[in-house]
Formats: structure tokens, sequence, C-alpha cells
């Protein structure tokens, strides 16, 4: 039944259709390896058991958060939406690690269908770039029909994606990592094609943070590796330059970026936004000793209404919408920090955030693949951004580091 898991793969950029159940990060895909599971219990006892250590980890967790609850109490609500998002996780983990490792199946194959569909999620970003352009109505009915939430009024381009701001996950979070583990060259001119049509498009600050950001990490690796080369060290200079050169026009040709480069964070109300929140649970758990224990699975909210008054101080721009929001008693949404180290920190400690980066690092150290292991540090960034725990890359990234990377290379 592996052709069950193959159809997930064909509908994993494919996450923005109207049917989607989720009101956040709007995928079928992780239901669709949910069911592959089933139709393979027998191998799941062998994930768990080759994976012990990260299963015990949860299961603390969850004892942790079932203590918490005594204290600080639970909303329902948000304990229900928190526990599907990491028990999605959990089944894209144990779902790619039967796929891959204990199947072995080709991940060939599996690139394949992943050129194909991101390629065409690729067309239809400039589609929907063509019809904002000429303003071609019956399409944006078209797409608005079908989406389940568009950027289209606001001449946004989004691909097939829940919205802009998950562009990068996906070219960073699925494509590099498969791309640096397989050295296909097709993936690498895809996720070049993507980028300068993000950037063509002007789809959104997120996407340009995160193609600087990661370019820059690749690089200061590599420059790191090859220290002693002087032909590097100066191409090194020379880069540096072009970068200086690219600020210079994108200063000159984005209002946005304009205004973050002469104002600040606070310029852009939705850099602004996420970092409030960011800010805001750091000054609530700061002063309470749960910052070691955190509040429980599903309790983000709570170190942040603690942390409000005191970030609402330092907020400085005109952008309020979302901090009326979390002022409100009755805003119940547990998917409130953009930050996946926030929110662990928030729902199990520090302490538990710790084990986790030390358990990811010392896994990519050990790895066989020299390319692939120097991910980790984009993985950490990343996440930086982005909380789900349902999302594919902490997962595929711990299975493709267990796999051996001879029988691999010898399949394919």
């Amino acid at each position: 039944m592996d052709i069950i898991f193959e159809i997930g793969l064909y509908l994993m950029p494919f996450e923005n259709l109207f049917f989607a159940p989720s009101a956040g990060w709007a995928t079928i895909t992780p239901i669709i390896f949910f069911v592959y599971l089933l139709f393979n219990l027998k191998y799941v006892v062998k994930t768990i058991y080759k994976y012990k250590y990260i299963f015990m980890f949860f299961l603390a967790a969850i004892i942790l958060s079932i203590i918490n609850y005594i204290f600080v109490g639970i909303e329902i609500k948000n304990f229900i939406n928190a526990g599907i998002t990491l028990g999605l996780g959990i089944i894209d983990f144990i779902s790619l690690d039967i796929y891959f490792r204990q199947k072995q199946n080709k991940i060939d194959k599996c690139t394949k269908i992943l050129l194909l569909v991101y390629t065409i999620s690729l067309a239809i970003g400039w589609i929907q770039f063509i019809t904002i352009k000429f303003n071609i109505e019956p399409i944006k009915q078209i797409f608005y029909s079908i989406e389940k939430r568009s950027y289209m009024g606001n001449n946004r381009i989004q691909f097939t994606f829940t919205e802009p701001s998950f562009i990068g996950m996906h070219l960073f979070g699925i494509l590099l990592p498969i791309y640096l583990f397989t050295k296909e060259k097709k993936l690498i001119i895809l996720i070049i094609a993507f980028a300068m049509s993000s950037i063509i498009f002007s789809s959104g600050m997120r996407i340009l943070i995160d193609i600087i950001s990661v370019v820059s990490i690749l690089y200061i690796v590599y420059l790191i590796k090859n220290i002693n080369n002087k032909k590097l060290m100066m191409m090194t200079i020379i880069l540096i330059l072009i970068g200086i050169l690219g600020i210079a026009i994108l200063y000159n040709t984005n209002n946005r970026a304009k205004n973050i480069i002469n104002n600040g964070i606070y310029a852009d109300g939705s850099l602004a936004s996420r970092f409030f929140r960011i800010n805001s649970t750091i000054k609530g758990c700061a002063n309470d000793c749960r910052l070691l224990t955190g509040y429980g699975l599903g309790n983000a909210l709570i170190p942040i209404r603690s942390g409000y008054e005191g970030a609402m101080k330092e907020y400085k721009s005109s952008y309020t919408n979302e901090m009326e929001q979390l002022a409100n008693p009755n805003f119940t949404n547990d998917s409130v920090s953009f930050c996946l180290y926030t929110r662990v920190v928030s729902e199990f400690g520090i302490i538990f955030l710790i084990i986790a980066i030390t358990y990811i690092y010392q896994l990519s150290i050990k790895s066989n693949n020299l390319f692939f292991r120097n991910y980790v540090w984009i993985l950490f960034y990343i996440y930086l951004q982005f909380e789900s725990y349902g999302f594919y890359t902490i997962w595929l990234y711990i299975v493709l580091l267990n796999l051996d990377i001879k029988k691999i290379k010898q399949k394919i």
C-alpha cells in the first residue's frame, strides 16, 4: 500500500484547498500519511523501538503537561488543537520511517514526484501573477473558490501554499534537504526558480529574509570548511560587495524593505506582530519558575498574556489588530507564538528545548553525509518563524539522517 504514501507526496505542495480541515496550516498530506500508517501498523513498533528516546521524550512531555494542568488549568480547545498538531507530526515521522528506512523504497522515485508537483505549484504561481497583473477576474474567482485562504486581493502570490510565509518552509524545509541528500540538480534549479519568482512577485519579506539567511548559512559553513583557501576569501569579499549592492537595490525598489531598514522591525506590521508574540512569551516566562517546565501542551497563550503588558510598552507599530485580539479574554488560539522555540518553552519548558536541540545536533554530527549534516543550521533557522509540530521538516531530517546512504546510492 505504498501508493497511499505517494499520494500524500503528490498533494504535499497543494495545501491550501478549501476542504482542508485546519484553519491554520491548511494541509491534507498528514491525514493521508495517517491512512498509510493504518495500513502498516505492523511496522509501527519497530519505529518506536528504533527511536525510543524520541518517544520517551514525548511521553515525558505529556506527563509533565498533565502535572501542569493541575496548577494552571487547561483550555480543552487548545489542548485538542495542539494535541492534533503534535499527533500529526508523529504520524509524519512514523510514516516517513516506514516508507524510507524500513521498506527501503527508492528515494529517487519520491524525488521525481516532488519535482513534478512543485513544478506545477510554481506554474500556478505564475498564473496567479499574470491574473493579478492583468486583472483577469474569472480566473481570480476560480482561485477564490478553490483556495481556503487567498492573498490575491492583496496582490500577493502564495503559489499553492497556505500563505506566502510558507514559501520558505517548502523550499528550504522540504526541497533543500532532499537535494542535499540526493544531489539531484533539478531540485536546486527548482528551488532557484521558486526563489527568483518570489522576488519578482514581491511575495513578502519573509521569503526575502529566508533566501538571504539560508544562502548566508550555506556559504558560512562552506567558508569555515575552507578557511585557508585564499581564492575563496577573495570571492567572499566580492560576494559581500554584491550583497551590499543587492540591499541597496532592494532599498530603492521595495518600500516595505526600505521602511524596515530605516525604522526597524516595528515599521512593518507583520514582523512587528510576530516579534511581539515572541517578546511577550519571553517576558511571561522570564519571571516564572515555569520557564523550566512550561505550562503544558496547548497552554502557549498563558505566558503571552502574562508578558503582554511589558511587551506592549515596547511595541511601537501602528498595526495593533492582532495585539487587541490577544488582549481579548475570550481569545483562545494555541498557535500564537509563530516560533517553535518559544512554543516549546511555553508548553514544555526550556529544559525540554535544550534536550531536543542537543539530540538533533548530536544526530547530525554522526551523519556520514557531510553536506546533509550541515543542514542542521538551516533547520534551526527556519523554525525561528514557524511553530507547527506537524510540519515535515524535522521528521524528514531525522529519518534521512538514519538512512544508510550507501544503500540509497546503490538504489539510485
